[in-house]
């Protein structure tokens, strides 16, 4: 009984998407959301660390991201997908236009929106082909559009309708990267994983890890509007 609950919530997920999307169940929207990112790159024994300010205005569809280490940039995205990245020190900006950078990309999106029975994979071409369940975790197979060359399949494990493991495996059956999601930030509008760990395989038996740490979450009036409306220098030199 309770294993056929599981599967009638999620088809629910999956119809509704983002009237009710994953727990909170149809939390009430949230306008501004504001979080620092620590994250570590591990490397054939070196690490590299990279921190930044993550602005996202969900009523506008605005991303912004404040990078200040190790190299200081303000990237700005919109839900078109015009990405615009400027680099104060040299006084410099780079211009995009492709829905591929569309703030509806953000990783941070999905979770904001409640969004999270794929994290954006059926947007991609991924087919849900199979849900199985062992003991409290519920398992989601996807398989990937017929074009997609280096990933075949990709497994989503969830607890309580929040994401916790992916596993990427390549047409050879071979894992290609795994992804776990810890330490949940649980809010009355949203949930957001405060850990992600990504573990990405190569073909000569090596690994790179990312490792990012979200933290000082803030959501509405306590968000700092600076970076919605920072404006780029008119005279700043268009790079390409």
């Amino acid at each position: 009984m309770f294993r056929r609950y599981l599967e009638i919530s999620f088809l629910i997920l999956l119809v509704v998407g983002g009237m009710c999307g994953s727990q909170p169940a149809c939390a009430q929207p949230v306008g501004r959301v504001s979080v620092h990112l620590l994250a570590q790159v591990l490397n054939r024994g070196g690490k590299v660390n990279y921190e930044s300010d993550y602005y996202f205005d969900k009523d506008n569809g605005i991303f912004v991201s404040h990078s200040f280490y190790p190299k200081e940039s303000i990237k700005i995205t919109n839900k078109t997908g015009e990405m615009k990245i400027y680099f104060p020190e040299k006084n410099e900006v780079t211009i995009r236009q492709s829905s591929v950078f569309s703030s509806d990309n953000e990783l941070l999106y999905y979770f904001i929106n409640n969004r999270t029975e794929d994290l954006g994979l059926s947007r991609e071409g991924f087919v849900l082909t199979n849900t199985r369940y062992d003991e409290g975790y519920m398992i989601t197979e996807w398989t990937a559009p017929a074009g997609m060359k280096s990933i075949k399949k990709i497994e989503f494990v969830f607890e309580n309708f929040l994401p916790v493991y992916a596993c990427y495996y390549t047409p050879t059956g071979n894992v290609a990267k795994k992804i776990y999601y810890d330490d949940y930030y649980l809010g009355s509008s949203f949930n957001l994983p405060r850990l992600i760990t990504e573990i990405s395989y190569s073909d000569k038996n090596d690994s790179i890890i990312r490792r990012s740490r979200y933290s000082d979450i803030k959501i509405g009036n306590a968000v700092n509007d600076h970076y919605f409306n920072f404006k780029i220098p008119e005279n700043a030199k268009i790079i390409h």
